[in-house]
């Protein structure tokens, strides 16, 4: 699938404690659970974590969630989390106790939307797989 860019814009309503930096999770799922892609970004930089962070300024992050390859189609919610130090994420105020924002749906076509024209079957140590290519008007489409 296409990656998914979401640009968002953080601002701290409290000073954020020194001992964990925050990290923004998105994540794509389906209505009974099963991921179908993930993503996490440190919000800030290294050189100004939140951690560093007061409460009138205003980070930007750029999340990129690339789904999984799905042979069907499907429909995922869009799930937004942040954690801090641990591992679990941090509760939504107002949300009823969630500790996830579903920022919308997204639908995914399925199936691979690369048809080669010559066969390839060739493996890359086992990390990947050259399907097959096209090659028509001076353009080659590798289908991976």
């Amino acid at each position: 699938g296409q990656a998914a860019h979401l640009l968002t814009y953080w601002r701290s309503a409290t000073p954020i404690a020194p001992d964990g930096d925050l990290h923004a999770n998105l994540a794509m799922v389906e209505p009974d659970g099963k991921s179908l892609g993930h993503s996490e970004v440190l919000l800030g930089t290294s050189l100004y974590p939140s951690s560093e962070w007061v409460p009138a300024d205003i980070i930007v992050a750029d999340i990129v969630l690339t789904p999984t390859a799905a042979d069907r189609p499907a429909v995922g919610g869009l799930w937004l989390s942040v954690r801090g130090a641990s591992l679990d994420p941090l509760p939504v105020g107002g949300a009823g106790g969630d500790t996830h924002v579903v920022l919308g749906q997204v639908a995914l076509a399925g199936g691979s939307g690369c048809k080669p024209a010559v066969a390839a079957n060739a493996d890359f140590g086992g990390q990947m797989r050259l399907g097959g290519y096209t090659l028509a008007n001076d353009r080659l489409t590798l289908c991976w």
